[in-house]
């Protein structure tokens, strides 16, 4: 824990003052409210049906909480950030071409068409958290071997000499209690466990099997999906971003993982940049992801596990 401690102590020396911060704090209030309030992503981007359209509105929804945050680094402090080469303007640009494939590029309803009834339902959604995971992946590769492959001596933070992971276990036993105080509410218990919507019972029952394997596939592919979330959010966004604007990276991110989660709980979205900023500022000092996947999925099966025991 003296290590998280430490990360945390080296990021805030020289960060930004507290006029930054507060800009910073308005703009998120300003995302989150226009979007809770008009009901942008839910109201309107999703049911765009074109997928190059819905690409394009997504592409320009999360760019727009990036670039805010960058104008207001610029603007308020003497780092400037906006002025870039355009290396650095190529390859953000294809980085939310990325986040906006993964948010719109929906192939698994190919893949279940041939399929009926609740094995359509059930597989739909196994396929639906696959293929964030499979475009991420995809996405990181090819911006890896473009772009990073000869300045990065690890793959966004997925090296294999794992650091110390003792303080991230204690950490997330320090979460689990608040998980389950949350677990009783009826907004966490109507929106969770996700793995109800699959309906693995009714599977168990169709094909003769425990309905623990239909909740265990899900479950191991629902952590799946964390794994390919970290790797863009704390990995290409970090990693990839860091030669060109430092530390800097992190708040940007943090805002920009906000407007992911604008399609949940707006209590979801405000937790998520704080979960988003200190899962980033571990991972720019660890130079590591293996911190933050670790507590990510396991804050998600816990909120499942709780959930679930609870129906």
């Amino acid at each position: 824990m003296k290590q998280l401690i430490t990360y945390f102590k080296d990021f805030h020396q020289n960060l930004y003052g507290p006029f930054t911060f507060l800009l910073i704090g308005l703009w998120a209030a300003f995302l989150i409210g226009v979007n809770y309030y008009f009901d942008i992503e839910d109201g309107y981007i999703d049911h765009i049906n074109s997928f190059p359209l819905k690409g394009v509105a997504f592409f320009i929804y999360h760019l727009v909480g990036y670039l805010g945050v960058l104008v207001i680094i610029h603007w308020s402090t003497d780092r400037k950030v906006l002025t870039q080469n355009k290396d650095f303007w190529i390859k953000l640009t294809f980085v939310f071409i990325v986040l906006a494939a993964a948010r719109s590029f929906f192939f698994h309803h190919y893949l279940v068409a041939g399929l009926d009834g609740y094995t359509k339902v059930y597989f739909f959604k196994v396929f639906s958290k696959a293929r964030k995971v499979i475009i991420f992946f995809t996405g990181a590769i090819l911006l890896y071997f473009f772009f990073d492959k000869k300045e990065l001596s690890h793959f966004y933070g997925l090296s294999m000499k794992a650091k110390n992971l003792r303080p991230y276990f204690i950490l997330l036993a320090l979460i689990a209690p608040f998980i389950i105080g949350a677990s009783f509410t009826p907004a966490f218990q109507k929106f969770y466990p996700f793995v109800k919507y699959a309906y693995p019972e009714v599977m168990a029952k169709l094909y003769h099997f425990p309905k623990e394997l239909f909740i265990t596939f899900y479950e191991i592919v629902y952590a799946l999906e964390f794994f390919g979330v970290e790797l863009f959010f704390r990995g290409v966004l970090i990693f990839g971003l860091t030669k060109f604007i430092g530390k800097d990276v992190v708040v940007p991110m943090a805002i920009t993982y906000a407007v992911f989660h604008f399609g949940k709980p707006m209590g979801e979205a405000i937790s998520s940049i704080f979960g988003g900023y200190i899962l980033g500022v571990i991972a720019y000092y660890s130079k590591s992801l293996w911190g933050g996947i670790i507590i990510h999925i396991g804050i998600a099966l816990l909120m499942e596990f709780f959930a679930y025991i609870q129906l």
